[in-house]
This record gives structure tokens, C-alpha cells and sequence, in this order.
């Protein structure tokens, strides 16, 4: 499972047991960052218009 640490803004991967997070719901938009953004290249992500919803 992957999460996005809220302090450095990179994927965590977890296997077992997970730690606890929170799960926050919004609208998608045209714009917005997809898993392979952040796996590929994090700072076109943040170029992204709906980034600032992370």
C-alpha cells in the first residue's frame, strides 16, 4: 500500500501492517496528479493545477 508522507510529500510504501491514515475525498478535475506523476517525476506533479490539493 502507498501513502503520500504529508511532510515530505513522497510515496511511502508499506507492506503488513499499516500505519494510520486518513482517507480524504474530493471532485476530480482535469488537472489532477495521478500515481504515476509522483512515480515518475515529482516535480512535474507539482506543476499540476489540483496539486495543491495534496
Amino acid at each position: 500500500m502507498y501513502f503520500i508522507n504529508v511532510q515530505t510529500l513522497e510515496l511511502e510504501e508499506f507492506f503488513g501492517e499499516t500505519p494510520q491514515y486518513a482517507i480524504l475525498l474530493h471532485t476530480w478535475e482535469s488537472d489532477e496528479v495521478k500515481f504515476k506523476d509522483f512515480t515518475t517525476d515529482l516535480a512535474d506533479a507539482r506543476t499540476k493545477k489540483e496539486f495543491r490539493k495534496i
